[in-house]
């Protein structure tokens, strides 16, 4: 899945946005998300935005924002964002997970629940209900990236009239903490979301080199 927006679909059980089972899928066959937006979908079970129960998955250069579990309130569902139910081969990098939510009145588990196989550069809101394995370099946890509302952003929110982006994305401010501070090994591709070309010299806190986390990538001056 490259370059796609998934919104603002309803799942009766688990997986609003997306539902991986490798048990449907070959030994050989990796689900592979990049590049990409999942936003406002719903899940009354796990999952608003993303279930993974099986099977190798990785999702790099995404944004994963604004999904919620359990919206039927009976309290048997978590992680807003994102639930993994299978701790192995899931790979997460250079991705947002923030302003999700689990709707249950047990402990919330907003952004994400289970563990997570970090490939690094990822940005959390929240990380109660997750676990982190892999590595950890460049995670920014527990701040919030400043999203926009979704919208066809091309590039620079502010000077941007009116957005002219092929697929819908959430903006960020400049002074969001995930402008410059990607993956200094480069994001997949040279092309955002937002159709506009990856950094290639950074003046952000990440230092020269870095694009930005997430699907979207912030044009004009850095802050």
């Amino acid at each position: 899945v490259d370059k796609t927006t998934l919104a603002r679909n309803q799942a009766g059980i688990d997986g609003g946005g997306i539902f991986v089972d490798g048990d449907a899928l070959s030994p050989q066959t990796q689900f592979v998300l990049f590049t990409s937006t999942i936003s406002a979908n719903t899940a009354k079970g796990n999952g608003g935005g993303l279930v993974i129960m099986e099977g190798p998955t990785s999702i790099q250069d995404s944004t994963i924002a604004f999904n919620n579990a359990d919206v039927d309130r009976v309290g048997g569902g978590d992680g807003g964002g994102i639930f993994v139910f299978t701790p192995e081969e899931n790979f997460i990098t250079n991705t947002i997970l923030a302003g999700n939510d689990d709707l249950s009145s047990r402990v919330k588990q907003r952004d994400c629940s289970g563990t997570i196989e970090s490939g690094g550069y990822n940005l959390l809101q929240s990380t109660q209900g997750c676990t982190f394995t892999g590595s950890l370099t460049g995670n920014i946890l527990n701040q919030s990236p400043n999203l926009l509302p979704l919208n066809f952003y091309l590039g620079n929110e502010v000077t941007q009239t009116p957005p002219q982006g092929l697929t819908p994305t959430h903006a960020y401010t400049p002074t969001s903490p995930g402008v410059d501070d990607g993956n200094p090994a480069g994001c997949i591709g040279t092309e955002a979301q937002n159709g506009v070309s990856r950094h290639l010299a950074a003046t952000g806190g990440g230092g020269p080199g870095n694009c930005d986390i997430g699907a979207f990538e912030l044009v004009g001056p850095d802050v």
